[in-house]
């Protein structure tokens, strides 16, 4: 039996979560076996957002991918969204300066998005970049410089 999703967002709950919330979802989960199970999981914006600028061609960017993922992987419970960037080309370049956009951090795009192999770590309410790290340098202080600022 596949497992079904039950999507509903409440506005008692948005309410109730503050104003750095956008929402919240309740999610009816059943498994094989029939038994139901509700989670609640919020939408609100993170306290940071880590940005890799990447392009497939560039070997900073490919020094970055060990770290970035180590973090990723240590930080993924933490109040932080990880975006990565794409520059390899002319139409990603594009859908990065939209992605960027959206999440209100055009002038990370303005300052970063020509210097790819950075990661730029950003205060998401006020756009503020705290630290930058390059892909070469990153190495094992990268998690715990990120740490500092949660």
């Amino acid at each position: 039996m596949p497992i079904r999703h039950r999507f509903a967002v409440t506005t008692a709950a948005i309410a109730a979560l503050g104003a750095a919330t956008v929402g919240s979802l309740a999610i009816a989960q059943s498994n094989q076996m029939g038994q139901t199970q509700e989670l609640k999981v919020e939408a609100r914006k993170p306290k940071l957002t880590l940005v890799k600028v990447h392009a497939d061609w560039c070997p900073a960017c490919k020094a970055a991918e060990t770290p970035w993922a180590a973090a990723q992987k240590e930080l993924i419970a933490d109040d932080i969204l990880f975006v990565r960037v794409n520059r390899t080309d002319t139409a990603n370049s594009r859908q990065a300066a939209f992605h960027l956009a959206t999440l209100d951090l055009a002038n990370v795009w303005r300052e970063f998005g020509n210097k790819t192999g950075q990661v730029v770590l950003v205060e998401t309410a006020t756009g503020k970049v705290l630290e930058t790290f390059n892909g070469r340098t990153a190495g094992s202080s990268f998690t715990d410089a990120i740490r500092k600022h949660l």
